[in-house]
């Protein structure tokens, strides 16, 4: 297959009219060598060769740099709508020094523009699973037999069944060069799909702050490498929201290897955001409740009105504060529901 696809290969629609049932997961098997692994061949996927024996993380998210999907899946996509209308539009251009200086404070730059409309599709944060099937012998080498799949079973009745399928199909292309479809029933094994489908959702845990080294403590511990810059952006973080009047209550979310790590200041208003991957972070005005029941692709397909997305970018702090006291009524001017890329 060619690296990205423009259009769903006819052969995988032949493969998905015969698959009994509705659900279907992107997936491919690999046979990978000795020498490839040696070679650095599966690099995208980073599987290794150490003591005789393959190497490999068992479900991670694939690297934004190997293609253009996958930098969408981490980051999200901004696509300009010239088939629509112009719109005015006061675009939040950043913090900007008082004459200036810096040191006499700052003041919220806005300004209006006649624009496209801009639709911003959200990251899918869809994580690649990998599971060695066999290992054999093959003329002195290893010879092992592997399964690469996206974590996600898509709904042939869904209206956006197709949209979805190209992009998965586009995701395990970039990092394996290869891609199909399969019953998802495949790849439960002894599971139902419901039960697949749970491993999917988001579990929430809120609970109110303490002390600052014991919460930091607390949040750090749900992650499985601690390195000294996550440790830094989440001590500042930390801070920064409590340093939003009235006092949050801390929210943490596990989704596989996704861990999300934020705020809640009212039962309709949190702010969250994935330290592993992504460059903003997302105000939401949902009820945590029912968010909480909701898959991460189901959470993440979530009308943009439900949002605000705040990139970090300079005088980011600010807007948040803006966004969250406006929310919380301790402040007359009304977030933009609806975030207008840069």
């Amino acid at each position: 297959m060619r690296k990205n696809l423009n259009k769903i290969p006819e052969q995988v629609m032949a493969t998905i009219a015969a698959i009994p049932g509705n659900e279907v997961i992107v997936a491919t098997v690999l046979k990978v060598t000795q020498a490839d692994l040696l070679r650095g061949r599966y690099r995208n996927l980073s599987l290794g060769f150490e003591n005789n024996a393959l190497v490999f993380e068992p479900s991670f998210v694939p690297n934004p740099t190997i293609g253009r999907y996958a930098k969408a899946n981490t980051a999200g996509k901004t696509i300009v709508r010239k088939d629509l209308p112009k719109v005015y539009k006061t675009i939040y251009m950043g913090e900007r020094p008082i004459f200036g200086d810096w040191s006499k404070g700052s003041f919220s730059l806005n300004q209006t523009r006649h624009i496209y409309q801009k639709q911003f599709k959200h990251p899918r944060h869809l994580a690649v699973a990998i599971e060695l099937l066999d290992t054999t012998d093959e003329g002195g080498e290893k010879l092992f037999t592997i399964t690469v799949s996206v974590d996600e079973v898509l709904d042939k009745t869904a209206p956006d069944f197709e949209e979805s399928l190209l992009f998965n199909l586009n995701v395990l292309q970039e990092a394996t060069y290869s891609a199909d479809v399969f019953s998802a029933s495949v790849f439960a094994a002894n599971a139902t799909v419901a039960d697949y489908l749970k491993t999917l959702n988001v579990a929430w845990e809120i609970f109110p702050p303490g002390e600052r080294d014991k919460d930091l403590e607390r949040i750090l511990g749900k992650y499985s490498k601690v390195t000294e810059e996550l440790k830094r952006q989440i001590q500042e973080r930390y801070d920064l929201l409590f340093s939003i009047k009235p006092t949050p209550e801390i929210i943490l979310g596990a989704s596989g290897v996704r861990k999300y790590f934020g705020a809640r200041f009212a039962p309709d208003l949190a702010v969250f955001e994935n330290l592993d991957y992504g460059n903003a972070l997302y105000v939401m005005y949902e009820n945590w409740t029912e968010l909480s029941k909701l898959s991460r692709t189901e959470v993440l397909s979530r009308p943009e009105k439900d949002y605000t997305r705040i990139e970090h970018k300079r005088g980011w702090e600010n807007r948040l504060k803006q966004v969250v006291a406006s929310k919380l009524g301790t402040d007359e001017t009304p977030p933009d529901p609806i975030p207008v890329a840069a």
